[in-house]
């Protein structure tokens, strides 16, 4: 322990030229615990998987089956840029006079042309 980390690691080759085999033999999808029961199950080696953990560590593999996982919880759909802030109309009493407004812009000649399109809500009815 006062030493610390000893400066070369030994390792036996034969047993990771069959991790690695094992690896490519899975199309680069098994994970290190997948790969120690499949050494077990061909008789190579009984290994734990932590020791294949670093090895692949050491050896800078990673698996290509990463799943992103996604939001479970259902956003409610936004109509619109901002919500609707008035959705009961028997409540438009007591706002007084409602209107719902559409403004355009248009380019014309290097110019900029807008309109505006007011609608009474109570009344139903354009007015412009």
């Amino acid at each position: 322990m006062k030493q610390g980390k000893p400066r070369v690691r030994y390792y036996d080759h034969d047993f990771y030229l069959n991790i690695e085999q094992s690896f490519i033999d899975s199309g680069k999808t098994y994970g290190c615990k997948r790969i120690a029961i499949d050494l077990l199950t061909k008789g190579i080696a009984k290994s734990s998987h932590k020791k294949i953990l670093r090895y692949f560590k050491m050896r800078s593999i990673s698996t290509n089956n990463h799943v992103k996982w996604k939001n479970k919880v259902a956003k409610p759909e936004k109509v619109g840029k901002y919500p609707n802030l008035l959705t009961d109309p028997e409540n438009f009493d007591k706002y007084g006079d409602v209107f719902s407004v559409d403004i355009t812009e248009k380019e014309f000649n290097g110019e900029r042309y807008y309109t505006c399109g007011f609608y009474h809500i109570k009344m139903k009815k354009s007015l412009v």
